[in-house]
């Protein structure tokens, strides 16, 4: 079953491994050396600060598309039977907590969104989808819960950057609804080409009303197994030994 997970600064800090490696494949032109530490003193620390930029950590909430039905059929027959015994020993533990506890530490992360409050709107600051589950909605399901949030808060617009150079993503992001924002990325044509902006910004207007019906259409495509839809599909070996890990 696919789901999709908010987590805050700290929370997303347990999943360091699978959100670096679907960066890294998913931006390899951002691939830095990460034997520096960063600003905590900790070797994971460059990552989350490069990744955060110029914006206040703290204040990032990061939306994490992750596969728990996967995490649940890697519970064995054994490990759920001293689960059990070990929830019986416990007096006024919760029927599920076990279970949910080792859902939570084995759920394989299979893309990731970043967003943070920006001014009067919400500001889109990462997408990124495993590149063996592409094409099938899930980077616009992400997109969809962020901007949802974003209404939550109070906000009509999500706006975000993206490398002028990048053609490909600049028209997937308008595929979405987005627009380019006049005045800040383009509209220079006076300047000359060495000077051109290297940075587009791109926003997206909506109500709660367009995000409750874009989100429960995401939802809806995109929720199947990607193992079963992988299988379905006849995608390549190599694929599938990397789907079933």
């Amino acid at each position: 079953m696919l789901e999709v997970r908010v987590l805050d600064s700290a929370e997303v800090r347990a999943h360091v491994e699978d959100v670096r490696r679907i960066h890294d494949a998913c931006f390899p032109e951002d691939v830095a050396d990460e034997d520096a530490e960063g600003e905590g003193g900790h070797l994971d620390d460059a990552f989350w600060d490069r990744l955060t930029a110029c914006h206040d950590a703290d204040d990032v909430l990061w939306f994490l598309l992750v596969d728990a039905g996967d995490a649940r059929a890697e519970v064995s027959a054994a490990d759920a039977r001293r689960n059990a015994n070990d929830r019986d020993a416990r007096p006024g533990t919760a029927e599920g907590g076990v279970e949910n506890g080792i859902e939570n530490q084995t759920a394989r992360v299979l893309g990731f969104a970043a967003a943070t409050r920006y001014a009067r709107c919400a500001y889109g600051m990462h997408l990124a989808v495993d590149p063996a589950l592409r094409g099938r909605g899930h980077g616009a399901w992400l997109m969809r819960e962020v901007q949802s949030w974003a209404v939550s808060v109070g906000y009509a617009q999500m706006q975000a950057s993206v490398d002028a150079k990048n053609g490909r993503l600049i028209a997937y992001y308008q595929s979405l609804g987005a627009e380019r924002v006049k005045g800040i990325s383009d509209g220079m044509s006076n300047q000359s080409a060495a000077s051109a902006p290297t940075v587009v910004r791109i926003a997206r207007r909506f109500d709660e009303a367009l995000c409750a019906r874009e989100l429960r259409w995401s939802r809806e495509r995109s929720r199947r197994h990607p193992y079963e839809e992988s299988t379905k599909r006849g995608g390549s070996e190599r694929s599938r030994r990397f789907l079933l890990g």
